[in-house]
């Protein structure tokens, strides 16, 4: 897998991971493991909310799914955070292989979502 994204990235490709796993877990590991970086990883996540306290503005996660990034979320996911149709995936997705045509249209820059 390493040597096809250093294929892809030498090739003008954009890599993208999009993962059914939690953002907050893939995030941190995939640069050092796949030199994708975390504002490429799509995952899903929990719900968090805004919230001022005595020392300062915080994020607090809730007990709520926010996101599922699993089959029909993936190309939800890819549009919400990514905002691109993708033009081809591969490692084990499970979506990619049933999307509409209308839904896999070349994009103006390549990408590829794993």
């Amino acid at each position: 897998m390493l040597e096809m994204l250093d294929y892809l990235r030498a090739h003008g490709f954009k890599t993208f991971i999009v993962s059914g796993g939690g953002i907050e877990f893939m995030r941190p590991w995939v640069e050092a493991v796949y030199g994708i970086p975390p504002e490429q990883v799509v995952g899903s996540s929990v719900k968090t909310q805004f919230v001022m306290r005595d020392n300062g503005p915080v994020l607090e996660r809730l007990a709520e799914i926010g996101f599922i990034d699993d089959k029909e979320g993936k190309p939800i996911g890819i549009d919400s955070h990514i905002g691109w149709l993708w033009i081809s995936s591969a490692i084990g997705a499970s979506f990619s292989h049933r999307a509409p045509n209308d839904i896999c249209k070349p994009i103006n820059t390549p990408g590829i979502f794993l």
